[in-house]
């Protein structure tokens, strides 16, 4: 075979099926001495050893096609089919001729790239498959000129009287193909069971995404109804500054008093601040850090007594909730006093500076004023 193409092929198979009863020798290249004269010719490697692979495809299936005709052997580019003519039938001594004399045209290749083509056919997984079924369909020769005319006789005459070798050479193909059906209900059961693998993966995934979602539904429903219930606390403390506003300004338009007006000035003055100020002091969420420090710093306070508180604002006893915290965010907008040494009004209408800073009175007082030495509540006259 001196050309791979898919017409060559086409031409032998449609030659064996026209003819009655023919008899082919056809000889195909062995990979590493075709794949040395690639090397040689300077082509590209991988075209070659694609171009081996195809040619041993289509040969096979040829092969198999018209089993009973054909005789297959394997060359290397240099050997010869040197036989004499009398040792052969002569129907066949013309066929023998052409192809000692087309196997003598290949160029031998150099050792340096038949050892180059050695290592690549042996590198080829693919290769060395097709290769083990061709030669397993084909009749071994020899290296040597010598060697080489005995096997192409015994090729010839196996090719007449060897009918249970191509019976074995069957059994041995269907084998084959068998154990070929096999690997692949095998690799189709690993899938199979690959595929289960990856749904159950992405279903414990999805379980686990499911589970981190609800608690952040749940994370973001709670803080939802802490802001709602600050935001409540909020509203009634301004309803507490607006009323406590609108009293201060019907007294005004009443005419009062220039002490009494001074009164309620600083008190107003105080109220607005300390109502734009207390929203960001105290209401920050359910664990509000800078509310407990607060609470700690009044709990520990002389001046705020707690049994005192709820002895003398019964609401808030009532209600049960923490007198100290009360105080902080109600107890001093309402007026109310956190201990009997302690005056929030006085201390408000006193220093014009705490009223204009909105700053909580008593914990002013605890933080600055004690060191500035400011009253609490009036002098006892």
């Amino acid at each position: 075979m001196e050309a791979h193409s898919t017409s060559q092929f086409e031409v032998l198979s449609n030659w064996l099926q026209q003819e009655s009863k023919p008899e082919a020798v056809l000889i195909w290249p062995k990979p590493t001495g075709f794949i040395a004269d690639c090397l040689a010719r300077e082509e590209p490697i991988d075209g070659s050893l694609a171009q081996w692979k195809d040619m041993a495809k289509r040969l096979l299936k040829l092969f198999r096609r018209h089993r009973s005709q054909l005789t297959l052997l394997g060359m290397t580019p240099g050997e010869t089919l040197t036989l004499s003519d009398d040792e052969l039938p002569d129907n066949i001594t013309d066929v023998i001729l052409q192809a000692e004399a087309a196997v003598k045209r290949l160029p031998e290749a150099t050792p340096l790239y038949r050892l180059a083509a050695a290592q690549l056919v042996a590198e080829d997984a693919e290769l060395q498959d097709e290769l083990a079924f061709l030669s397993a369909s084909s009749h071994a020769c020899s290296s040597s000129t010598e060697q080489t005319s005995e096997t192409v006789r015994s090729a010839l005459q196996s090719a007449k009287e060897s009918h249970h070798a191509k019976q074995q050479l069957k059994v041995l193909t269907n084998e084959r193909d068998r154990a070929m059906e096999e690997n692949k209900l095998l690799l189709t059961q690993l899938n199979s069971v690959q595929k289960a693998l990856e749904v159950a993966q992405h279903q414990a995934n999805n379980a686990a995404s499911s589970q981190q979602t609800e608690q952040q539904l749940r994370k973001m429903i709670d803080e939802r109804d802490s802001a709602q219930e600050e935001n409540e606390l909020l509203l009634t403390q301004l309803h507490i500054v607006q009323e406590a506003l609108e009293e201060a300004y019907i007294e005004l338009k009443s005419g009062i008093g220039e002490s009494e007006g001074k009164r309620l000035k600083g008190t107003m003055t105080w109220l607005r601040a300390h109502a734009r100020r207390q929203s960001a002091a105290v209401y920050k969420g359910r664990d509000n850090q800078a509310l407990k420090e607060l609470v700690d710093l009044l709990e520990q306070s002389e001046l705020f007594d707690a049994d005192w508180y709820l002895t003398q604002y019964k609401d808030i006893a009532e209600a049960n909730i923490n007198p100290a915290e009360h105080f902080i965010k109600f107890g001093a907008i309402e007026g109310r006093n956190p201990g009997p040494r302690f005056n929030t009004e006085f201390y408000v209408v006193t220093y014009p500076d705490v009223a204009a800073s909105g700053h909580h009175p008593l914990l002013h007082y605890l933080r600055d004023g004690i060191n500035e030495q400011r009253k609490t509540q009036e002098s006892p006259t």
